[in-house]
């Protein structure tokens, strides 16, 4: 078996072995995972965080050893909260809020060493609403994952880990994790509010923030007011998406 990491500040994953096939997801700075199948230029991988498949570019990520693999994973409790540079063979990296760094000033993955003037990191949890707030006006980015471009569920399963809890990648993965709960009188602060479409499937997610409001992708990352019926758009006067499930997510850590 062998392995890889993501070296990029982000990076496509598509559906099929072409540069014009479907972004799913995104590989962010810091991802890892293993190769199942190679191509001319494109590798089939399988995400270590989200267990999540698709087609890579072979030129987006450095080969690493199975033991680097086993010593990168360790860096998924310290996640960044806002982005930031590194530093490698004097050119600069931006890396983006949501990717992993282990918390040292300098490290080195498959020869090529990383280093960060400031290690903006902290221990603790910040809080699901003030990371899922800090996205508000990111552009939505079917299969995106980081603040320029972000898919529905992308920003739960981003918001969610930036508070050390894991997520499955879509929505309707999403939507088989945690604790019902009966209804939105009942639902609390941080719940994720799940919406289907006419064929009863579930087709969109967002996080309530309590008084009524969901926080969600749609056009852009944005606040709308939320009712038993679904989310209403105040501008246009109508509901645009259905509620069909509401779930409590354990806090547990990943």
């Amino acid at each position: 078996m062998e392995y890889g990491f993501c070296h990029l500040a982000a990076a496509p994953l598509r559906t099929l072995p072409s540069d014009a096939a479907e972004m799913a997801s995104q590989l962010l700075f810091g991802d890892i995972f293993q190769i199942l199948e190679e191509q001319e230029k494109w590798v089939k991988i399988e995400m270590h965080f989200d267990k999540y498949v698709g087609w890579m570019d072979s030129k987006q990520f450095l080969k690493i050893s199975e033991q680097e693999y086993k010593n990168i994973s360790q860096w998924d409790n310290f996640v960044i909260r806002s982005s930031i540079f590194l530093y490698s063979n004097n050119k600069k990296i931006p890396i983006l809020k949501g990717s992993c760094l282990p918390l040292v000033q300098s490290f080195t993955v498959a020869g090529q060493t990383f280093s960060i003037q400031k290690i903006g990191i902290a221990l603790f949890p910040p809080g699901i609403e003030k990371i899922a707030l800090s996205y508000v006006g990111s552009p939505y980015l079917w299969g995106g994952r980081s603040p320029f471009g972000i898919d529905c569920s992308g920003f739960t399963q981003q918001v969610f880990k930036i508070n050390n809890i894991s997520l499955h990648r879509d929505a309707e993965q999403q939507a088989e994790q945690g604790k019902v709960v009966n209804s939105l009188r009942e639902a609390q602060k941080n719940d994720l509010l799940f919406f289907n479409n006419e064929a009863n499937k579930i087709t969109h997610v967002g996080i309530y923030l309590g008084s009524s409001k969901v926080i969600h992708s749609s056009g852009c990352v944005r606040i709308d007011k939320i009712n038993e019926k679904g989310i209403f758009d105040r501008e246009k006067k109508v509901y645009t998406h259905s509620l069909c499930l509401i779930k409590r997510i354990q806090s547990t850590s990943r």
